[in-house]
């Protein structure tokens, strides 16, 4: 069982992302639901501000963080650079693990 601090971050994460991407997206059927949900997960943790996170995106929060730690830093993250961010999600492992549940 889950602790109920990670719970209710679930919880929060859940009823986030329906209500700015779900409430959206076209859900006719879920391949074209599975179709869509890359390009909502690269919003919700490029562009998305996070209160937890002083109203930045999960990435963006990394960055910052990043370039206080090591100001010399110039090379760009990675696009998967950001995970153990609160927030942040990454798509490709969500839809990769919805698909092998089915």
């Amino acid at each position: 069982m889950q602790p109920a601090k990670e719970r209710h971050g679930l919880k929060i994460f859940v009823n986030t992302f329906r209500r700015d991407y779900l409430s959206r997206m076209d859900l006719s059927d879920a391949p074209n639901v599975m179709r869509q949900l890359p390009a909502a997960f690269e919003n919700f943790n490029e562009v998305h501000p996070h209160s937890s996170l002083k109203m930045k995106s999960p990435r963006e929060f990394r960055r910052n963080q990043t370039a206080k730690a090591m100001p010399k830093l110039t090379a760009p993250l990675a696009s998967n650079g950001v995970s153990g961010v609160p927030g942040y999600v990454d798509a490709r492992l969500f839809c990769q693990n919805v698909m092998e549940r089915k």
